[in-house]
């Protein structure tokens, strides 16, 4: 059993997104969404938000 080290990653990637919203795909998830995306162009950041809907792939 190793006590130390490096954790072994248990989320599976959609892409290669640098903002992800986690939410069941609800109104509110989409508005989250649609901030991210505009901040990060008010930002000048490429507009690369994913959206994970499976809550199996949240927990």
């Amino acid at each position: 059993m190793k006590l130390f080290g490096k954790k072994e990653s248990v989320q599976k990637e959609t892409g290669n997104e640098a903002v992800k919203v986690l939410g069941g795909g609800c109104a509110n998830c989409h508005a989250l969404e649609d901030a991210a995306k505009a901040a990060l162009g008010e930002l000048g950041l490429p507009q690369e938000v994913g959206h994970i809907t499976d809550f199996a792939q949240i927990a």
